[in-house]
């Protein structure tokens, strides 16, 4: 159950919203209240009367994820601090004070969608699995975070994530990096997404990603092979956006649990996506390419799509 509820008084404003749920196995997971005190005053008021404050006060333990968004620049958010048994915060809006947050000892999960004034302490919230940051600002001990599963955040430097190897889930925008060194060590990483990948050139880290099931990003200008993908056999979804120097598609025929394909290529140097197209586990297929000669045929494609596969290639005459 999620109730939603127009602040007053100390907690909130007349512009802010206030979520609150209960207890979840998973941060993106919400379940009722079971029958709490707080469930029913919420539902049934629907607006933060002087009721629900009294049990807001009297029952805070039972808050433990929390989603609060407001558009006020002068909501407080110091009545977390009574909330003991929070581990779960998902921040929305515009908060000119947010160093209550660097207090929150307990906290699993933090979706920060909001503009940090200042870098955040995180020496404090070593517990965390689960991060989002709407901004690059990265403050004290976030290096040592070694507990996190799931991140998503901007980032200059992936150094900074050395030594979190217990990573399984990763978004990065990368939009000034030059190189991955860094990530090499998250031997568990299951699904990596890079945003404004364009300027990388050393991506040969991703070789040691050897668990990779999904890998996404925009694309590189300045790559000009996928060799670096041939350790990562686990592989089952890559898109790879635009690929303005990469030549042959070769590498990909050997990554065996590959299901799902979309790449953007400059110009293809013998144009070969027949073995491609009849790869044994691909069922869906996105290319875009220039090609000089290709090695299919419309009955590749016909066969290919009797057998349940989603063909889309688009070829354009690039000149010899």
């Amino acid at each position: 159950m999620e109730t939603n509820v127009t602040g007053k008084g100390d907690v909130s404003s007349a512009t802010t919203g206030l979520i609150v749920l209960g207890e979840s196995d998973r941060y993106e997971t919400v379940v009722s209240f079971e029958n709490s005190i707080f469930g029913w005053a919420m539902k049934v008021s629907g607006w933060w009367s002087d009721e629900v404050t009294r049990l807001w006060a009297s029952r805070p333990s039972k808050v433990t994820a929390l989603r609060y968004s407001t558009d006020d620049p002068d909501a407080n958010l110091k009545f977390l601090l009574d909330l003991d048994g929070l581990e779960h915060l998902n921040l929305w809006g515009n908060v000119s004070d947010d160093s209550v947050i660097s207090t929150l000892e307990n906290l699993k999960s933090l979706d920060l969608n909001t503009p940090i004034r200042r870098r955040l302490d995180f020496r404090r919230l070593g517990r965390l699995e689960y991060l989002f940051l709407a901004t690059s600002r990265q403050g004290r001990g976030f290096q040592d975070l070694i507990e996190l599963r799931d991140l998503r955040c901007r980032t200059n430097d992936p150094r900074t994530l050395t030594r979190m190897t217990k990573m399984e889930r990763m978004r990065l925008e990368v939009r000034r990096v030059r190189s991955l060194q860094g990530i090499e060590g998250m031997i568990g990483l299951r699904d990596l997404w890079l945003d404004y990948s364009q300027r990388l050139v050393d991506v040969l880290p991703i070789t040691s990603l050897t668990h990779l099931e999904e890998f996404r990003m925009d694309g590189l200008s300045e790559v000009d092979t996928l060799d670096w993908l041939a350790e990562c056999r686990a592989l089952k979804i890559l898109q790879l956006g635009r690929m303005q120097s990469l030549d042959s598609l070769a590498i990909l025929e050997t990554l065996p649990n590959l299901t799902h394909l979309s790449v953007y290529v400059g110009a293809l140097r013998d144009g070969a996506l027949r073995s491609l197209i009849h790869h044994p586990t691909l069922k869906a297929i996105h290319i875009e390419a220039g090609a000089r000669s290709t090695d299919f045929t419309d009955d590749d494609v016909a066969a290919a799509r009797a057998a349940g596969k989603e063909i889309d290639i688009s070829l354009y005459s690039y000149p010899a």
